[in-house]
């Protein structure tokens, strides 16, 4: 029997459809990340509690995978080898699991919080856009920022769920490009110019 998603005021075949547009909403969240100057440290809360929120949401699509019976054992058993073999979703569980039990005891992808980043948006700054990078590896490493591991993320459920010939959901992001494409002349944005 289909269940009904109440937030979305839709009916699902599958239980994970739930989970995975619930991160969907949250991945827009995080899009809408830039803030005005006035009033930046309400915004900047917000905008982590969203950010956490994505990884917490999108990591646990795999656990409302494993309880959904209206897939066969075996397309469940594929669906979540395939999610752990996945750099992008382990680097989405050490985020969720280090944000969720306060630290991380179980290592998938060795991810930390590298740092936090505010930058301008407009040349006048009346507008910055709040971003956290994330590293792993040993000595420095690699880095990533959160947004392009949140589209990672997202790309890698897409990936696998199409693989195993299971739907998305409605209103799942369809374009999951980098974030160079939203903006032009690629990121950070140049600095602010003095005026003449």
């Amino acid at each position: 029997m289909p269940m009904h998603d109440m937030t979305m005021g839709m009916a699902h075949d599958h239980g994970y459809l739930y989970q995975l547009a619930r991160a969907s909403r949250f991945f827009e969240r995080v899009l809408n990340r830039t803030g005005p100057l006035k009033g930046l440290d309400p915004w900047m809360v917000r905008y982590e509690d969203d950010l956490w929120s994505f990884f917490i949401h999108c990591w646990h699509v795999r656990d409302w995978i494993r309880e959904d019976d209206s897939l066969s054992l075996g397309v469940r058993q594929g669906i979540l080898a395939a999610a752990n073999a996945s750099h992008p979703l382990c680097v989405c569980a050490d985020i969720a699991n280090g944000r969720k039990h306060a630290r991380l005891t179980r290592h998938r992808a060795g991810v930390e919080l590298d740092e936090m980043r505010l930058t301008p948006t407009t040349p006048n700054v009346e507008e910055l856009v709040f971003e956290c990078f994330l590293s792993w590896g040993p000595g420095e490493g690699e880095s990533i920022s959160s947004l392009d591991a949140a589209i990672q993320a997202l790309r890698a459920w897409k990936e696998i769920l199409e693989a195993n010939g299971l739907p998305l959901p409605v209103g799942f992001p369809n374009d999951l490009t980098p974030r160079g494409q939203w903006f032009p002349d690629g990121w950070p944005p140049p600095p602010p110019r003095a005026s003449p």
